[in-house]
């Protein structure tokens, strides 16, 4: 497949790298992002040779045809006949079978201004948050009033969901309230929360916050408590760094976690941070992180 599909880049004159830039990683072409970073040489996109599927670091998942359409002007018709000869097709390993239906609650919407300053607040910042991570916003007409609604992915689709309350006063009702086991295609902790963006390296979170703080490559397990589904997925990744709260139970299950990730191939990190949470940590600790782990 690495062949075929350098090959017609090759062929068509379209820039690539496979090594030698910090975007690159085993198993993966990078090239110029069509729908973000067209001529830029930051190499955003990447195609994965086992799995057959794009996404970008900077605007996320792409459909493989719409992608290609767009890099060599060919009609899709011409785009799904080369992946035919080539036998190229998305693949998408530790797939979960669907148990259920995704249903998604009422009053979903764009960000409002109470959302974007909670964000702001946080020192995040909103429009990266709604076009990286596609998150929402619910405002009066709903039953979770004034919360972020999170969607969770499993490669390009929606299969569960939770929200992130904005309210800042006492009895504001629970910090993150998920979708029912009946509204979910998949159960919550069956997936981690920023996979799509994985690549060779992991940075495991509690929070999808601590995700949105840390950027693509780190991934989140809704909480200390991870289930089995969820360390399968993450004993797939030849680097895992365990980065979880240093409050008494977070220093005791990133232990457990980063000895029991040690046993398996690769390399396993489990690191603390100085503000005690990763979605507290300065713009300075995160580059840090990033550059140690995810940006080398």
């Amino acid at each position: 497949m690495s062949s075929d599909f350098t090959d017609l880049f090759d062929t068509l004159n379209i820039p690539y790298q496979t090594e030698g830039h910090h975007h690159c990683r085993t198993g993966w072409v990078q090239f110029d992002c069509p729908f973000c970073g067209e001529g830029t040489r930051k190499w955003h996109m990447g195609f994965s040779l086992s799995s057959g599927y794009v996404n970008c670091w900077r605007c996320g998942h792409k459909g493989l045809t719409e992608t290609l359409c767009l890099l060599t002007h060919w009609t899709p018709t011409q785009v799904r006949a080369w992946l035919r000869s080539n036998r190229i097709v998305h693949k998408a390993p530790h797939r979960l079978e669907r148990r259920g239906t995704l249903k998604t609650p009422g009053g979903v919407g764009p960000l409002a201004g109470a959302h974007k300053r909670y964000l702001k607040d946080r020192g995040l910042d909103p429009d990266e948050i709604e076009r990286l991570w596609n998150v929402q916003g619910i405002g009066l007409s709903s039953s979770l009033a004034w919360r972020l609604f999170i969607p969770v992915y499993q490669d390009d689709d929606v299969v569960s969901w939770t929200t992130r309350s904005i309210a800042r006063q006492a009895g504001g009702g629970p910090r993150y309230i998920s979708a029912k086991p009946e509204d979910e295609s998949v159960p919550l902790k069956h997936v981690l929360y920023g996979e799509q963006y994985a690549r060779q390296a992991i940075i495991i979170c509690e929070g999808p916050t601590d995700v949105w703080r840390i950027g693509p490559g780190a991934v989140a397990t809704f909480g200390v408590n991870y289930s089995s589904y969820q360390f399968n997925r993450m004993t797939a990744y030849p680097v895992r760094v365990v980065c979880f709260d240093t409050d008494k139970s977070g220093r005791k299950c990133s232990t457990k976690l980063a000895n029991d990730l040690s046993v398996f191939p690769g390399e396993t990190f489990n690191v603390s941070l100085e503000t005690g949470d990763a979605g507290s940590a300065s713009p300075s600790a995160v580059k840090r992180l990033r550059k140690m782990f995810l940006d080398n």
